[in-house]
């Protein structure tokens, strides 16, 4: 496999210019990072993002959907263990409230949402209904709100707590005027979330039949179709 002169294969230099771009995008949106500040933080010069790129908006589309793609995987193995549909529903909030804390992808399609940008609304949704895990969860969601149609409800669910996690350091509720906002875990926005959007369920109830704090998986790493 052929190396560039810092010793990285094609597919590192792939990785490492996705992975800056990604964190780069997820942090200060599409419009601000430029290529050369991508290729710098990826330790690879500017020709080489347009060897694998033809531009950033395409670098920007493959970050998005190679992100969402990454997670998918990873919310499709938090529900795996559940049959219960309210079990189903908190697994899958609260892997998606870590997410979003922890990682880079709910943040880029909380932004694509913001920014309506509807070609990669479409990738992003191909990737994300055609996914495995989302069946079990669109049969959840159908259960515990039979008035609306389960995609509908994983729509609510994704833009919702996406919302609450970027806005909430800004409202009282997180903590006292005057005082430093509490920053939350992911199981605490999931109990304060998934009421508002199933409220005829008892999650608390929910949350003490939970494991509290499952073992992380590893992550799988996709690459570009």
């Amino acid at each position: 496999m052929a190396r560039a002169r810092n010793g990285k294969t094609r597919a590192q230099m792939e990785a490492d210019i996705v992975k800056a771009a990604t964190t780069l995008f997820a942090r200060r949106g599409y419009y601000s990072p430029t290529l050369r500040e991508i290729s710098a933080r990826a330790d690879v010069s500017l020709p080489i993002i347009y060897w694998f790129f033809k531009d950033k908006r395409d670098l920007y589309v493959e970050c998005c959907v190679r992100a969402v793609k990454t997670d998918v995987e990873g919310l499709r193995e938090a529900i795996e263990p559940y049959s219960d549909a309210a079990e189903i529903a908190f697994a899958y909030a609260t892997k998606h409230c870590r997410y979003h804390l922890e990682g880079d992808a709910t943040k880029l399609l909380h932004q694509i949402l913001l920014y309506n940008d509807k070609v990669v609304l479409k990738r992003v949704a191909k990737v994300l209904f055609n996914a495995q895990g989302t069946a079990k969860a669109s049969e959840a969601f159908g259960q515990l709100e039979p008035s609306r149609s389960p995609e509908w409800s994983m729509f609510i669910l994704v833009s919702f707590f996406a919302g609450l996690i970027e806005h909430s350091t800004q409202w009282a509720f997180l903590g006292r005027p005057g005082q430093t906002p509490k920053i939350a875990s992911a199981r605490e926005y999931a109990l304060r979330g998934l009421p508002v959007l199933f409220p005829r369920v008892d999650w608390e109830a929910v949350s003490e039949r939970m494991p509290k704090a499952p073992p992380p998986k590893k992550r799988v790493r996709v690459t570009r179709a």
